[in-house]
């Protein structure tokens, strides 16, 4: 009974040809392709997966690593370092390229990931970012669009100013307010072009640059107002908290901030120690989304994202005689190492020891707990259920968490003494509708966010 074989992966061959096709469009975003000719990052033009397998030890003297990926029977994604044979061998057997394979595990694809060199890593990061974050820079928002200043010297009296996450850009947190939700008579964004003389968008580097970076950067760029609120989602909010309590050069210029499920004190799915979960994670996120499961309206693209931070993995492998050290990943990533959730992430607890302007900050947090079963590798990396037993490395989050911050790191500023008023908080709880990406397309946002800066 012990050699019983494994529930045979549930994916369809119609589904996996969608996965792959779908893993092939993302990684052209991350500079990443599989199996097709295409120029990449560096320029170079991949060869074909027949000339690869010829050619496996030439590989890595050329810079590129192989990644295999394969769902299981629960229909978990995830990433496996080296070829298929090498990946799914047992018993001296060897598993098809595609289709069913050993251990209940059905290959989905094999991918190359192109190394990059040290001295390439902030180049890379910086031509990610240009992708994720195009017309970087301070914006002035008209009727939906994003455009540029007045040449000419204008003072503003109040401005509310948008600050996007890690991985976004503020043309989709506008798409986002811009719409109308149900039940109300106008957009957010309508409604505050008639409460404000202007609504401004601070387009930044997420990945390239830290958040104080990037602070110091919103500070050089404001124009002349007399107030300047503030509505920032996910990593925006530690750029807020930066410019406000460090950056800001004129402190009565200052008013309220709306912090959108940012992580005040990190996020777990930063931590170094947990890279390779994060990209599974990243990787099974970005396949839900793009079945149609759910709709992500201020899009983080997460299947680039693995991608992205895959190619770096190999790249870390690569750089240290080979050794696996994918936990130094997040250290060659400023913007995200500045929000792991360790110990040890001294910019973080350099702006937690600071007193926190309590009574301007205003919080919207989350606990998203999905229902759908097509959400079920979400337990996996949550909580400890019976299959996380017995695969306890899998788990990324220790409590309840919007899908990207956990929900404890919302609230959680540091300082001392600081008591945040229920006034100045909207909670909504444990439940499934509401998580990191997708804030803003709620009633109870809306309501809470006009309230606040009316």
């Amino acid at each position: 009974m012990a050699n019983q074989p494994k529930a045979a992966p549930t994916f369809s061959i119609e589904q996996l040809d969608a996965l792959r096709s779908r893993l092939r469009s993302s990684g052209e975003l991350a500079g990443v392709t599989s199996e097709v000719t295409g120029a990449t990052f560096s320029g170079r033009h991949r060869r074909s997966t027949a000339t690869l397998r010829k050619n496996r030890r030439s590989r890595a003297d050329e810079g590129e690593s192989i990644m295999t990926l394969t769902v299981d029977s629960q229909g978990i994604l995830r990433w496996h370092p080296g070829s298929v044979a090498a990946t799914m061998r047992q018993g001296g057997r060897r598993a098809t390229r595609r289709g069913p394979a050993v251990d209940g595990q059905m290959i989905v694809d094999q991918y190359t990931f192109d190394t990059v060199g040290l001295s390439d890593v902030y180049r890379y990061l910086s031509w990610f970012d240009e992708k994720l974050t195009p017309k970087q820079g301070l914006w002035l928002c008209q009727q939906g669009q994003l455009v540029a200043l007045p040449r000419d010297r204008v003072s503003w009296n109040r401005v509310l100013l948008i600050i996007h996450g890690t991985f976004s850009n503020c043309q989709n947190c506008v798409r986002s307010l811009a719409k109308k939700v149900p039940g109300a008579n106008e957009s957010f964004l309508d409604w505050a072009n008639n409460h404000y003389d202007a609504v401004l968008c601070f387009n930044h580097a997420t990945l390239a640059r830290s958040p104080l970076i990037n602070a110091l950067q919103l500070e050089s760029l404001l124009p002349d107002a007399q107030q300047f609120d503030i509505v920032c989602h996910s990593r925006g909010g530690l750029v807020s908290r930066w410019w406000n309590e460090v950056a800001c050069r004129h402190p009565e210029r200052r008013g309220k901030v709306i912090y959108v499920g940012s992580p005040m004190s990190g996020t777990s799915l930063a931590a170094p120690n947990r890279v390779r979960e994060a990209i599974d994670y990243f990787t099974n996120i970005g396949h839900v989304v793009d079945q149609g499961l759910d709709v992500a309206s201020m899009f983080i693209p997460y299947l680039s994202v693995a991608q992205f931070i895959m190619s770096l993995v190999c790249s870390a492998t690569s750089l240290v005689s080979k050794t696996p050290i994918a936990d130094a990943v997040i250290a060659l990533i400023p913007g995200l190492d500045a929000q792991s959730r360790v110990l040890n992430n001294y910019e973080l607890v350099e702006l937690r020891n600071r007193q926190p302007l309590v009574e301007n900050y205003y919080f919207v947090t989350s606990s998203f707990r999905p229902k759908d079963v097509g959400w079920e590798f979400w337990k996996y990396f949550t909580e400890a259920s019976t299959r996380a037993k017995s695969l306890v490395t899998g788990k990324i989050f220790p409590g309840p968490h919007d899908l990207v911050v956990d929900t404890s790191s919302m609230l959680d500023l540091g300082g001392k003494n600081i008591t945040i008023a229920k006034s100045h908080q909207y909670n909504f709880g444990v439940n499934d509708r509401v998580h990191h990406t997708n804030y803003f397309d709620f009633r109870e946002t809306i309501d809470f966010m006009t309230k606040v800066l009316r």
